[in-house]
């Protein structure tokens, strides 16, 4: 009973060059009847693959049981001649509230990777089969996908440091679970693959076993679909490829800045661009259809903007430029009293501020600005980030920073880096573009500062009073 599936599957490896011989595997074992089924049958061909094979068990602490059941997973491994590994999620991990589903395959992932890097394996095999394809065809077309989300799960992907791979992808559920019961080999039943609250068991319960009452062979013909269409995704996706050095660029902070091409591409070939830019953050999961139209409404949208995306991720627009890149944090404004004599380095910004006493004001230039003794009053000079609510005297009258920055078209993430030179609560000078124009009034001795890059040290000092 179970040659014919041994065999289905082993053509499944040859003809998706999934294995090579004397790869060392390492198979996401779970304990349940997919992930028993996988480690038996590829236990099966190990002679004839001649690989190494090790099981690993996520235990997520999520449920009272976790830890039997992982020791049920080594037992069977034992039982059944296969190294095991036993990976815990760590417990403060495993104890946050929110979307512990997606948090849980985050780590289980992480911990796979991790440990299949740390043994040197060639790949990590995964236990999906057909009828997991199936319902995440049916998932992402109900929640709104691209071409290559209805593709579904492909055989094999490259993850960090290893490929991941889906031998059993072609082979129904109920095959499986045949072969455990004829193989009398023990599974673990997770309960809540039962729970109805969740979308994918109600597209397991109920709606597929409807369609395949209407259709007997709908699970079949889906799964061949959904292989047309990788291959479809596959050849527009290489079209892409071939513009992909003018399309986008990296940055040094890990994230991806969209070319001006990018804005002359067809719809069809922008959203296949924010995919391919997508890809660069190594999640499994594509963007859906929404976001990225809504990634792409960005341009129309206002000059400054951001959108949150999954996996932590987000779209940022400044002005004529858009980005994707991992979600930052707003930093703390840091005030930072200005030494009276002497040099200092802003920290964020870099830029160095020389400090001087003079009798009297110089010529007036672009880089420095001159505070008397009088006006100053003993008050402090510090240098700080901008905030909300922050205002300059210039010509004319006050200006919120807010909207000077407008105005002049900074970048939201410039701002943030800006020093601004305070003298107490009144701001001098937003450095380097905007001086309170007070500063044009000053007489008698006081303190003359400059602001400049630090590459640009030598010159300055060259013009300094």
């Amino acid at each position: 009973m179970s040659e014919p599936l041994i065999e289905q599957v082993w053509r499944t490896i040859q003809a998706g060059q999934l294995l090579q011989e004397g790869n060392t595997v390492l198979v996401g074992f779970s304990g349940g009847p997919d992930s028993t089924a996988l480690l038996w049958i590829l236990r099966a061909l190990q002679k004839r693959g001649h690989w190494q094979i090790v099981a690993a068990h996520v235990d997520h602490r999520l449920r009272p049981e976790s830890t039997q059941e992982a020791e049920r997973a080594a037992q069977l491994a034992d039982r059944l001649g296969i190294a095991f590994e036993g990976l815990t999620v760590p417990e403060e991990i495993a104890r946050k509230g929110s979307s512990l589903e997606a948090e849980a395959r985050k780590w289980r992932y992480h911990l796979l990777y991790s440990y299949g890097q740390q043994i040197g394996a060639q790949a990590l095999a995964l236990g999906h089969h057909l009828d997991d394809q199936v319902e995440t065809v049916l998932e992402r077309l109900f929640t709104g996908s691209a071409l290559r989300g209805l593709g579904g799960m492909r055989l094999k992907r490259p993850g960090p440091g290893l490929w991941v791979i889906r031998p059993l992808l072609e082979v129904r559920r109920a095959q499986l679970q045949a072969l455990v019961e004829a193989e009398g080999l023990p599974t673990i039943t997770d309960a809540s693959n039962a729970d109805l609250r969740f979308l994918r068991n109600r597209l397991r319960h109920q709606l597929l076993p409807a369609i395949e009452a209407a259709f007997p062979n709908a699970v079949a013909a889906m799964g061949r679909t959904a292989a047309l269409l990788r291959d479809e995704e596959a050849a527009l996706q290489a079209q892409l490829v071939a513009w992909e050095g003018r399309l986008y660029r990296l940055m040094p902070d890990g994230g991806v800045l969209f070319d001006p091409p990018f804005r002359q591409l067809p719809l069809a070939l922008q959203r296949r661009a924010i995919q391919l830019v997508w890809g660069q953050f190594a999640t499994d999961r594509p963007l859906s259809a929404a976001a990225m139209d809504e990634v792409r409404a960005l341009f129309e949208s206002h000059p400054s903007a951001r959108l949150a995306l999954p996996e932590g991720i987000e779209a940022v627009r400044n002005y004529d430029e858009l980005w994707l890149r991992h979600r930052q944090q707003s930093p703390q404004v840091v005030v930072h009293p200005l030494p009276e004599n002497g040099e200092w380095i802003e920290p964020v910004s870099k830029v160095r501020f020389r400090i001087t006493h003079l009798n009297g004001p110089p010529h007036e230039r672009e880089d420095a600005i001159f505070v008397s003794d009088r006006w100053r009053q003993n008050r402090p000079l510090v240098v700080r980030g901008w905030q909300r609510g922050d205002r300059i005297h210039l010509t004319g009258g006050w200006r919120k920073l807010s909207d000077l920055f407008v105005d002049r078209k900074i970048p939201r993430e410039q701002r943030d880096r800006l020093p601004l030179l305070c003298l107490g609560e009144d701001l001098l000078w937003v450095v380097p573009f905007a001086k309170d124009i007070r500063l044009s009034h000053q007489e008698g001795p006081g303190l003359w500062i400059q602001a400049s890059e630090g590459q640009m040290r030598k010159r300055d000092e060259a013009h300094l009073p």
